[in-house]
């Protein structure tokens, strides 16, 4: 999902549910993931830099400890840490944070292992193969229909939510759509447009099906609603005036919506400037949820930016805190404040110089001041350097 690509962006596609939810939360316009599906989700999952999770790439084992495609295993989940202080824990849909298995191979890295009470969905990305279908730890089905997939990844999040309303849950609902293939039940598609708007739209229906059931429930507003996206979208227009998209470390590939709803704690309809990242959420979540903080974390508490008060923690992220991006095992870019440096290769293209932004001036990084502003790219360097060198690769 691209950052143009929901209506309280601009977009012409109809995001009405999504719209109403950054309506009544708190919008954080500057989150940043990696620019492909799995590293953010395992960033997500653990609130560490992907490659200390040990998933810096895809999910296949490139023999080093920080590439070894399934998550580690000293590494706690959120799940694992909600399920320790007291939350009946659940997910429905694509998991994509394991190696590729065979029927009959060993399942220790799969949801129902890794924190989750309940689990169905997909254990990778929808357009891989085979594609089957699971319930905790069996295959129900070897070749699930995908049209209705997002539809049934819904059913089983209301479920959830019907069956433990009366108690603390936490609620892991990675769709899949509108990743591609981009199949949709024939009621969804209007051929006379992309099936790519089609997807979003039927994707913001479901959404809207899990806010309706929290309303229903009497939960909506003591329960913390976070919607965001795994990467930029791989069409251009999505992104807006956004630099390029997936798979590159360019805006466009790596800003995301990010909503936040809590209406009993947090007041809603703002917009944030400050600059996050997916590994915040880790430890954002615990603290809200009144979980005790982890330790040697990446990711940093989002609380003042979001103007909690009276909950204590260790430090919160800070507008100039650099935050790192990641491609081919390597920083690939920092962004520091304002300023955003590309270190050659910049995205997927090589022989790259060294690019600087400013990205309060040029959100969509189309003037290189890195003649006019050598300074400002050696402080960046630096911390390009000082990270690196403590890098557990």
């Amino acid at each position: 999902l691209g950052w143009a690509d929901v209506g309280y962006h601009g977009s012409d596609i109809e995001t009405p549910n999504i719209d109403a939810l950054a309506a009544e939360g708190v919008r954080l316009e500057r989150l940043y993931v990696s620019p492909i599906c799995t590293p953010t989700r395992a960033a997500l999952l653990t609130g560490l830099n992907p490659h200390q999770a040990g998933v810096g790439h895809m999910t296949y084992d490139a023999g080093e400890p920080g590439y070894r495609g399934e998550l580690r295993d000293d590494v706690p989940t959120i799940a694992e840490v909600l399920k320790n202080s007291g939350s009946f824990t659940a997910m429905s849909g694509k998991w994509h944070v394991t190696l590729p298995t065979k029927p009959d191979s060993p399942r220790d890295s799969w949801p129902c292992q890794r924190g989750f009470d309940e689990f169905f969905g997909i254990l990778y990305s929808n357009d891989m193969v085979p594609l089957r279908l699971i319930r905790n730890v069996e295959i129900i089905d070897p070749n699930p229909t995908q049209p209705f997939l997002a539809r049934k990844f819904t059913d089983e999040a209301i479920g959830f939510l019907n069956r433990n309303a009366d108690r603390p849950f936490f609620l892991y609902l990675p769709l899949k759509t509108p990743h591609v293939p981009l199949a949709l039940p024939d009621a969804w598609r209007k051929p006379e447009r992309s099936a790519y708007i089609d997807s979003v739209e039927y994707m913001d229906w479901n959404v809207g099906r899990i806010l309706k059931r929290l309303g229903d429930l009497n939960l909506a507003r003591n329960t913390i609603v976070i919607f965001t996206s795994d990467n930029g979208s791989w069409r251009r227009a999505s992104n807006g005036r956004l630099r390029a998209g997936k798979k590159s470390v360019y805006e466009g590939g790596v800003r995301v919506p990010l909503i936040v709803s809590y209406p009993d704690l947090i007041v809603g309809n703002r917009k944030i400037a400050s600059p996050a990242m997916i590994c915040d959420l880790f430890p954002t979540i615990l603290l809200l949820a009144g979980a005790e903080e982890l330790e040697g974390l990446d990711g940093r508490h989002l609380l003042d930016a979001l103007g909690v008060e009276g909950i204590r923690g260790s430090p919160g992220r800070r507008p100039e805190d650099p935050i790192f991006f990641f491609l081919k095992k390597r920083v690939a870019a920092v962004r520091a404040g304002r300023w955003k440096l590309h270190i050659e290769p910049a995205g997927p293209i090589p022989d790259t110089p060294d690019q600087l932004f400013d990205l309060v001036s040029d959100p969509g990084e189309s003037r290189n001041l890195i003649a006019d502003k050598p300074e400002v790219a050696a402080r960046l360097r630096g911390h390009v350097r000082e990270y690196e060198a403590g890098w557990a690769r």
